[in-house]
């Protein structure tokens, strides 16, 4: 359950994403970068599941669209290939993915949309599903009331700043466990945000993408134990 949130304002996108990959008890294992732009399609991809299957979906779906909205029809195809490959390619990794595609379409402006193998969100595997304008995953009710106390007004998402808020929700996220659904392990609670935080935009005339934060999150140890 790595964080991947996605705001979309008014002149572009933002995905903010974590940097940690995990094992199932919680203690971190690797760091990696969970975005990937595809610059052509004025678009990016950021998963949570198998560490292989975000670039191998990432280098098939830049070849085979040809602009931001063919990549939304194209994505529930590629995401089934490329899932089954990475899958026998990394049998220890748990199968279950999200995908997470924002960016700009050529006939709506500033997009972005979901989509799962599996139907723990509540919605229907294999589908693209749209985004609302502030999108925070993981989520729970602890996370929830933080953010009341944080923004007790709410905010609206071109009042959002990305790097300010951006930085200010994943540390939220980071310091409560949430709960894991593992194939191989069953249900487990832990931290979900470590490593580092990176902020991804797209306009409509550019992507780019930088480091907010690092902690000091070691390998070999639990995620988010130096909070």
């Amino acid at each position: 359950m790595t964080a991947i949130n996605v705001i979309k304002q008014y002149t572009s996108v933002s995905v903010i994403t974590d940097g940690a990959g995990y094992r199932a008890d919680g203690v971190l294992a690797f760091r990696v970068q969970k975005v990937f732009p595809l610059a052509h399609l004025n678009a990016v991809i950021a998963t949570r599941g198998s560490p292989l299957f975000a670039p191998m979906f990432a280098y098939h779906a830049s070849i085979r669209a040809t602009e931001f909205d063919d990549l939304k029809r194209l994505a529930p195809e590629i995401a089934k290939e490329e899932s089954s490959k990475a899958s026998a390619a990394q049998p220890d990794t748990d199968s279950e993915f999200d995908l997470f595609i924002a960016g700009w379409s050529e006939t709506s402006g500033p997009s972005g949309y979901v989509l799962c193998n599996h139907a723990r969100h509540g919605i229907q595997p294999w589908q693209a599903i749209d985004l609302g304008p502030i999108n925070l995953s993981p989520h729970s009710e602890a996370i929830k009331a933080e953010l009341d106390l944080a923004y007790p007004k709410g905010v609206a998402a071109d009042d959002f700043d990305p790097v300010f808020d951006g930085l200010r929700g994943l540390e939220i996220q980071r310091k409560h466990p949430v709960e894991h659904h593992w194939e191989k392990h069953g249900l487990r609670a832990h931290a979900a945000v470590g490593a580092f935080a990176q902020l991804t935009t797209v306009t409509a005339e550019a992507i780019t993408t930088k480091i907010l934060r690092r902690w000091p999150d070691e390998i070999g140890e639990p995620l988010a134990s130096h909070c």
